[in-house]
C-alpha cells in the first residue's frame, strides 16, 4: 500500500477498544514501531500488548491522533491537483 501513496509517510492506526498503535511506513520500509517478522511455521500473534499505548480517552494520548490527523490534512493540501 506504501507504494501507491503519494505522501512521504503512510500513516496507519490499529485499534484494540480505546487503545491506539501507530504506525508509520515510507516506500523504504516501516519506521514505527518495530517490524516482527512472520513465522515460517505457524501463523502466530507476536505483537507485544504495550504496542496499543495510547488511549483515545486520555486527553494528551488524543492530542496524538489529532497531530497525525493534522499532518495527513497537510501533507494531502500540498499535493499537486
Amino acid at each position: 500500500m506504501s507504494d501507491a501513496c503519494p505522501l512521504p509517510v503512510l500513516h496507519g492506526v490499529s485499534a484494540f477498544g480505546t487503545r491506539l498503535c501507530f504506525y508509520s511506513i515510507t516506500k523504504e520500509g516501516l519506521i514505527s514501531p518495530e517490524y516482527i517478522a512472520a513465522s515460517p511455521l505457524y501463523v502466530t500473534d507476536t505483537a507485544p500488548a504495550d504496542r496499543w499505548n495510547y488511549d483515545i480517552l486520555a486527553v494528551e494520548e488524543e492530542a496524538e491522533l489529532r497531530r497525525i490527523v493534522q499532518v495527513v490534512i497537510t501533507e494531502c493540501a500540498q499535493l499537486p491537483s
